[in-house]
Parts: C-alpha cells; sequence; structure tokens
C-alpha cells in the first residue's frame, strides 16, 4: 500500500489517499473549503467502482479500469466509443472526495432541463 499527501495548487485543502495499485484508492481527511464549515471524508474506490473524471455542464461519470501509484484511468460508454482518461491523483481527488452517485444523478437530470 501507497500513502501519499496530494497538495492541491488551487485549493487550501490537503487530500490523503491509501493506494493499492491495481486494486483499489481511499481518499481521506477533512475538507475545510467549505461555507457550512469543515467536513469529514473517507470514501474508497475499487477497479470496477464508477468516478466522476469531468464536468462542463452536467457531471460525466465512468467506470474505473485501472489505479496506479500517481493516475487513476476511468472509461465511459456514454457516447458510443468509449472514452478513457487519466486523472493525476490530485484530480481525481478533487472530483471525487465527495462522490455519490445519486446526488449526480439528480443534478444531471434537473441541469438537462436547461441546456
Amino acid at each position: 500500500m501507497i500513502t501519499v499527501t496530494i497538495s492541491p495548487r488551487w485549493e487550501s485543502d490537503v487530500y490523503t489517499a491509501d493506494i493499492e495499485p491495481k486494486k483499489s484508492i481511499r481518499l481521506y481527511g477533512t475538507f475545510k473549503n467549505l461555507v457550512n464549515g469543515p467536513r469529514q471524508y473517507d470514501i474508497t474506490f475499487k477497479v470496477g467502482d464508477k468516478a466522476e473524471y469531468d464536468s462542463y455542464n452536467l457531471k460525466y461519470v465512468g467506470v474505473i479500469t485501472s489505479i496506479g501509484a500517481k493516475t487513476v484511468t476511468i472509461t465511459d460508454h456514454m457516447f458510443g466509443t468509449p472514452r478513457v482518461k487519466r486523472l493525476d491523483l490530485e484530480h481525481f481527488a478533487f472530483r471525487n472526495w465527495d462522490f455519490d452517485l445519486e446526488k449526480i444523478a439528480a443534478y444531471n437530470r434537473e441541469e438537462s432541463q436547461y441546456i
């Protein structure tokens, strides 16, 4: 197991991750950059789980196909042709520290009414 501290360039918060290459990644810590105060988080993703990889108007979710010491690869089949996205740990943590598939689905349903 590899434990890393991820210090984002544009945020005040620091993420901690335990990584088992080819198996899982656990994100945990305290997210402080919130209006309602700090929030503890502890979430584990395994190969085969869903995770967010991008957003514009909608939030895009795919299946984790690979976990490495420095990157997480997510594949999305939403548009027919598989789209493979490789996120460095900083971007993966930023997008997924509070991952909730139900909230993402509700957000996308609501947002799609206006685009």
